[in-house]
């Protein structure tokens, strides 16, 4: 297999992304040499860097003013823009002309493209990601052709959600570090230097405008990307409503506003007039897609007083509700901010080791986990890495790699990765405990790329390992505390890892028993609903999967149907293949999941990871093409499926 799945890739994006923490940013010069130069020979842009922020100097004499977290940001994309790059080359390979690629956009392959990407691509996993990328764009988050040499803008500009068009830049600079992994990894390590340096400040701006509309319009998008519909619109109501003539939907919050309109719903585009009564702009004229509505606009009926209705004082109990007491809007001077205030904590208390690998179906909640040790610890206390069937020793460990110094020569030095990182920050501070954290453990050769420090995982022996000459080098320079190189390698008592582990994906690079017994294991189990005694509480039980805008079903009767019916009664399948209570989250209010959401995400699991070389009555007669479009063809397939599960399709009343 050589191509990645770019949808998975994209939602890690869009994970990391929504739990970054927005800290100021100053680079190292270490940075800004590198960056300097690699601009330099690669665009025709001139960059001065300030304290927090950068300026971008075009050809044109044009200014582009942008934080310094953007080129942390830009980062988040290197695996997804590496993996997009594969699929251009194929493109390139295949020499499709742009007609061609233009008319396979929302449409479907024939007979003599399947014939062409057969002769380049061998493996049917390889050729179904491929014919997505040709036809499904919304898979790949793009929205340009594939013929555009800035096709893959939309994609950076869709994940990460920024506004405006000078934030396309942030594409630029997510293309530049995905050529350039020194690049990515530097700003990777300054962003944890100077995370550990402030971590004592308790206040973060988010936002900053001098107008009271606009900072609250901010607000709201900010909760929408970061909390999602489902949690910001609980409560919603709908009412019918008009501007002047016009009608509309008027959509209202009534815990935090009372009867007041929030959010007007139109059946088309409106402009800076149309959305005036008697000369007063009603709503600001910036659209939005609302409860999967799009025509929608936010109001511009805001005050300062602290009477009821849509007032400052209003929104903030609103923003303290949705983000549990951390976000607020205060006016400094006369500038409106909306801060978060942070609950992580400068320190990582001691606790007892732990090595443990947590393993079960997709969508058990693995991760989740792991997130609960973890959470409200600044992440200077922990790495997190998620391994693949490309990562290697020198990715884990570091390596030897070419720099450019001030002078411009070149020059090799030590270039330490994740798990030497850790190990650096744990030894030279062991009045903190610090974590590891690998994600997918069996998507990646442990044996290679652990090596021999696998050794180091006995954690009741004394035994150390010899590291190589450059890295011995390395550590003698940063360890103030010499226990952790002296006599070699030897993990401190501070440091915890945590693995996860699909036992889907099992078969990719099977385990040795020494590397598994190294470990403590703990099985994360699928929770149906008639086992209330282990988990009454379980979010997935309230999950609903919408069909269309009358018809429904739950999810957790779902995966219990096809678990238990389809799936673990299969001797060739077994456990290991069924769907986890969060395989899907919520994209709709409500905890709904929309039907795009289920068959992009859950039926193609179905269909290529499970069934696919079954003879199940499951996808009896559906071919995976069968379920596009998605409104009406992806409907009746789905239909097809709960009937043949027997799962109840239920009907608003």
């Amino acid at each position: 297999m050589i191509l990645n799945d770019l949808n998975r890739l994209g939602l890690e994006v869009r994970e990391k992304i929504k739990n970054y923490d927005n800290k100021e940013l100053i680079l190292s010069d270490s940075f800004k040499n590198e960056f300097s130069n690699f601009l330099l020979s690669n665009s025709k842009d001139k960059i001065e860097y300030q304290k927090f922020t950068s300026v971008v100097t075009t050809p044109k004499d044009l200014k582009i003013i942008f934080p310094n977290q953007w080129f942390y940001i830009a980062s988040f994309f290197y695996d997804f823009l590496n993996s997009l790059w594969k699929y251009k080359e194929i493109i390139n390979e295949l020499n499709f002309s742009d007609e061609i690629i233009k008319n396979l956009r929302n449409s479907s392959t024939n007979e003599e493209i399947d014939i062409l990407l057969k002769s380049k691509l061998d493996n049917e996993v390889d050729l179904n990601y491929f014919k997505l990328f040709l036809t499904n764009y919304e898979w790949w988050f793009g929205s340009k052709t594939i013929d555009r040499g800035d096709f893959f803008v939309s994609s950076v500009l869709n994940l990460s959600k920024v506004v405006n068009v000078s934030h396309s830049y942030l594409a630029d600079l997510a293309y530049y570090l995905s050529k350039d992994k020194n690049l990515k990894d530097l700003i990777s390590k300054d962003y944890n230097n100077f995370s550990v340096e402030n971590s004592v400040s308790n206040e973060i701006i988010l936002l900053e405008n001098k107008n009271l509309r606009a900072i609250l319009k901010s607000s709201f998008d900010y909760l929408i990307d970061n909390y999602g519909e489902n949690k910001v619109l609980f409560g919603y109501e709908i009412k019918d409503a008009k501007i002047e003539n016009r009608e509309y939907k008027g959509l209202s919050l009534p815990e935090y506003f009372g009867f007041e309109i929030l959010i007007g719903i139109f059946d088309n585009i409106q402009n800076g007039e149309s959305l005036k009564s008697s000369g007063t702009l009603r709503f600001i004229n910036e659209e939005l897609t609302i409860l999967n509505k799009p025509n929608c606009y936010f109001t511009s009926q805001w005050n300062e007083s602290n009477n009821r209705g849509l007032t400052l004082g209003n929104f903030n109990n609103f923003l303290s509700k949705i983000s549990d007491g951390t976000l607020k809007i205060i006016k400094d001077e006369k500038e409106f901010k909306l801060i978060k205030l942070t609950k992580i904590t400068s320190t990582s208390p001691l606790k007892k080791l732990e090595q443990i690998i947590y393993y079960g179906a997709p969508g058990t909640g693995k991760s989740h986990k792991v997130d609960q040790e973890i959470q409200n610890l600044d992440s200077h206390f922990y790495e997190r890495v998620t391994f693949h069937p490309e990562y290697d020793h020198s990715s884990f460990i570091g390596g030897y790699k070419p720099k450019t110094d001030q002078k411009g020569e070149i020059k090799y030095e030590f270039v330490p990765q994740v798990f030497i990182n850790i190990y650096e920050r744990a030894w030279n501070d062991e009045k903190n405990h610090y974590y590891l954290i690998i994600e997918e453990i069996n998507r990646g050769n442990c044996a290679e790329i652990f090596g021999d420090i696998f050794q180091l995982l006995d954690r009741t022996s004394n035994y150390n390992v010899s590291p190589s000459t450059e890295l011995r080098l390395y550590l003698e320079n940063v360890l103030t505390n010499k226990k952790g190189i002296i006599n070699g390698l030897k993990l401190p008592s501070n440091l915890t890892i945590y693995a996860t582990m699909n036992t889907s994906d099992q078969s990719l690079f099977p385990m040795d028993s020494a590397f598994k017994r190294r470990w403590d294991w703990e099985y994360i189990p699928i929770i149906y609903k008639n086992e209330k005694n282990k988990d009454d509480d379980n979010l997935s039980f309230k999950f609903i999967v919408e069909i269309d805008e009358e018809t429904s079903f739950e999810w957790i009767e779902f995966i219990e149907k096809i678990n238990l019916n389809h799936i673990m009664d299969n001797e060739s399948l077994g456990m290991d293949k069924c769907l986890g209570n969060y395989f899907i989250k919520p994209d709709l209010v409500d905890n709904h999941i929309s039907l795009k959401s289920f068959i992009n995400k859950v039926i193609f699991y179905l269909w290529n990871d499970v069934f696919k070389d079954e003879d199940s009555i499951i996808f009896k007669g559906l071919a995976y093409e069968k379920f596009f479009p998605i409104d009406d063809k992806g409907k009746e397939a789905v239909i097809k499926i709960l009937n043949t599960l027997d799962v109840t399709i239920n009907k608003k009343q």
